[in-house]
Order: structure tokens, then sequence, then C-alpha cells
């Protein structure tokens, strides 16, 4: 506590002042908060745990946000980062993205949730054009970075068991085809030999 003899400047002893506390941020702080950089931040930290190299990652920030493209088993996830809420503007450029680049899923994180209007256009967008049978375009909404890893997770999973069964299909189709030549051949083979036997037969008995 200050002695009674020191005083503010307007006359009051300062043991009379008001005290107040002021946190200044870092300049750390400051520049994780600038444009939403802490999400970018806490999601690249979380890549690694889920097996995912440096190698399979491109980051695009912009003032807007911040898209994270994956290379998961062959195919392409688009993760985009919003520090505020996904609106309609956003869901336009999500669904640009996700056509120009092909994406087979798509991972939207925002720590204010979605207006219905972008979550009905991508979901309207997306859905019809991108319908596959066996592999049908999914998108994921997550609110907030706590649960991001969860759900990453869960669709790095997905990729993994698509390319699984890709390897399947592709290992099935290629035995097919061997074991289709092998049969012809067999079959040629064993009607070529059944013209060479029967031939000397048929003239000894002629003779």
């Amino acid at each position: 506590m200050a002695p009674d003899w020191m005083k503010c400047a307007c006359g009051r002893p300062l043991n009379e002042e008001r005290v107040d506390q002021v946190i200044v941020p870092t300049d750390r702080a400051t520049a994780l908060n600038d444009k939403g950089r802490w999400m970018t931040t806490l999601a690249t930290a979380i890549l690694p745990k889920l097996g995912i190299s440096r190698e399979q990652v491109i980051i695009d920030a912009t003032p807007q946000g911040t898209d994270i493209v994956l290379d998961l088993s062959g195919d392409l996830v688009l993760v985009v980062l919003k520090d505020h809420e996904f609106n309609l503007s956003d869901a336009y450029a999500f669904n640009a993205k996700v056509s120009r680049i092909k994406a087979a899923e798509g991972v939207i994180v925002s720590n204010e949730g979605l207006s219905g209007d972008a979550k009905k256009l991508v979901q309207e967008e997306l859905g019809p054009q991108r319908a596959r049978i066996t592999d049908p375009f999914r998108i994921t909404f997550v609110e907030g970075v706590q649960a991001f890893e969860h759900e990453l997770g869960r669709v790095v999973e997905r990729r993994r068991r698509q390319y699984f069964l890709r390897a399947l299909g592709d290992l099935a189709t290629i035995q097919g085809l061997n074991i289709g030549q092998l049969a012809l051949a067999k079959v040629e083979a064993g009607g070529r030999a059944g013209k060479e036997v029967v031939a000397p037969e048929a003239v000894a008995a002629e003779a």
C-alpha cells in the first residue's frame, strides 16, 4: 500500500483511489488474434497427431479465414476455418473451391456456428452435383476447434477405408483379367492339342 503522504494529482490519497487491473496482450497473443491465426495454429498442431504429414497439407490464409487442403490417401479434403459465423458469402466460396479441386469431403469449422442460409446452400448445391454411389460427398460441420480433432479423425478413417476399398476393387479387376486370359489360353491350347492328336490317328486308320 502507498504511504499516507502520497497523493494523486487530484489531491486524494493514493490509498483511496480505485485500482484497476489491466491485462495487456503480448506481441505473440496479438499476432495470433490477428485474422484468426490462433485457429490455424491450433488446427495445424492437430494434424501430426492424426498421422498427417506436412507434405499432405496446403494452407491458404486470408483475412476472411483459413482454407486447408489435405491429401488423405489420394483424396483431397477441404477444411475451412472461420473465426466468425459461416455466412452465405462463405458458403459460395466453399462450394466453388470444392468443385474446383474436386474434393472428396469438406469440413467447416466455425466458432460462431453456421447461418441457416449458408448451411442450406452448401447442402443443396453439393449434394446432387457430387452424388456418388460408392463414396458419396460428405460435409462435416464443426462448432469450435475443440471438436476438430475428433471429427477430422473420423474423416481420416473414412478416406483410408475408401482407399482400401479402391485397392481391393483394382486388385479384383486385375485378377479377373488374368484369370480370363489364362482360361482362354488354356482352352485354345487344349483345342490345338486335340487337333494334333486326332489327325495322326485318322491318317493311320485310313492307311
